[in-house]
């Protein structure tokens, strides 16, 4: 029986991944490096500790990580300054509906801590959740269990007692790692064919988890 659902944010909860992506391209083109599509969605929700790693794979050196990373924050803060940001598409409906079942929710989120709070007040959507938890909660970032470990642990629960609700590889196999049941939404990309034989199951919409409960 699931008891809580724990939500990834960004991809999941707002509609920021396309923001990192695009502010993720815009900052190593500055640095002066070029990367595929593929390589930029491998980012999504990576621990901020296996990025310089992950940089030396697809740039061939990891010495301009930090600058990067430091460009893609200020191009991007620029961007939500001005335009700002967006939940997704139902958000509150979906959790709303969780309330009503008696049924726990958490955010669990590779995002730090004052950026995810900023953001999910900005929408709107802070107070809906039970918990938030974020990277800088845990030893380990996503792809490791982690966060969602300690999610459990805070609400109360098992892991095999919980939902995850990721948009990413590197999520999803923090969330699988867990041992929890493990839900995909579909945001920028697919998920990996390595991984969906190991998804409790791929949904189009937020609201369509509610099918696997």
């Amino acid at each position: 029986m699931i008891k809580a659902v724990l939500f990834d944010m960004d991809g999941v909860v707002l509609d920021t991944e396309k923001l990192y992506t695009r502010f993720w391209n815009v900052a190593i083109e500055e640095c002066g490096y070029s990367v595929t599509l593929e390589q930029l969605l491998h980012l999504r929700s990576l621990g901020i500790e296996y990025a310089p790693a992950y940089f030396k794979e697809i740039l061939g050196t990891d010495k301009d990580a930090e600058k990067i990373r430091m460009v893609r924050r200020k191009r991007m803060k620029e961007y939500t300054d001005k335009y700002g940001i967006e939940a997704k598409p139902g958000v509150g409906e979906t959790v709303s509906r969780l309330n009503k079942m008696g049924i726990k929710t958490a955010i669990a989120t590779a995002s730090d801590k004052t950026r995810a709070e900023e953001f999910l007040k900005q929408t709107g959507v802070y107070s809906l959740f039970d918990r938030i938890l974020t990277t800088s909660m845990v030893k380990h970032g996503k792809p490791q269990p982690d966060i969602y470990l300690s999610a459990c642990e805070q609400l109360g629960i098992a892991p095999e007692e919980a939902m995850a609700v990721e948009d990413s590889d590197n999520g999803a196999l923090s969330a699988i790692r867990a041992g929890c049941r493990t839900v995909v939404v579909v945001d920028l990309a697919l998920p990996k064919e390595e991984i969906v034989p190991m998804l409790y199951g791929v949904a189009q919409t937020l609201p369509e988890i509610l099918n696997y409960l």
